[in-house]
């Protein structure tokens, strides 16, 4: 887990001696949904803190005097299941497959954007505290199947937005997905390694 300071300037904000390393989850297997919590609770007990008392600075360059600095996180990027375990979602091939509208899995070939009825901010969050009040297991697995939420510590932070402040990353999300899948599947293209050379191939060929 890391974090990038979005008031450096973009040039110098990835750059590795200005990322903070918040932690790193053991692997060699990802963490079960909600087993990612444990490794977010400390971060997130320093960012809650941070929001709402600061962090008091003695002196800066531009106030020798001291100031007062509040910190909060705002986006999260992610693999896509990844976004999933940190907003409390469903995975993908669930029932609620969808983290931003209430479509099910019967429904995944609707089209009509009329019927993509959103989830606010609000419904996310009472469904996962719904979760979190669950008295048992079954209770949790029912509502968790119902709604598609579970806790995620992240939602201790008041202000964090689990519908609109997350980001799944370029990388994953085009370059090894959307384009990989246009490009392979829907096209019908292959690589030919040895002729370095780009093919068209049936379905049944694709790999």
């Amino acid at each position: 887990m890391a974090m990038e300071c979005l008031s450096l300037p973009g040039s110098i904000r990835s750059r590795p001696e200005n990322i903070y390393f918040a932690g790193a989850v053991p692997g060699p297997r990802q963490p079960s949904l909600d087993g990612l919590n444990p490794f977010l609770a400390p971060l997130v007990d320093v960012l809650d803190r941070s929001y709402h008392r600061g962090t008091w600075f003695s002196r800066t360059h531009e106030h020798p005097e001291g100031r007062r600095s509040r910190e909060a996180i705002v986006p999260t990027v992610n693999d896509l299941p990844g976004s999933r375990k940190v907003t409390g979602s469903a995975g993908h091939s669930a029932n609620r497959f969808c983290s931003l509208c209430h479509l099910q899995k019967s429904d995944i070939n609707c089209l009509d954007l009329a019927k993509w009825v959103p989830v606010t901010c609000q419904e996310h969050r009472r469904f996962a505290k719904e979760w979190l009040d669950a008295t048992s297991k079954s209770q949790r697995k029912a509502l968790y199947k119902k709604n598609g939420v579970r806790w995620s510590e992240l939602l201790r932070l008041t202000y964090w937005d689990p519908v609109n402040w997350v980001v799944v990353d370029g990388m994953h999300n085009l370059f090894l997905g959307i384009v990989r899948h246009h490009f392979r599947a829907v096209i019908g293209t292959k690589w030919d390694e040895q002729d370095n050379e780009v093919e068209m191939a049936f379905d049944d060929q694709i790999p």
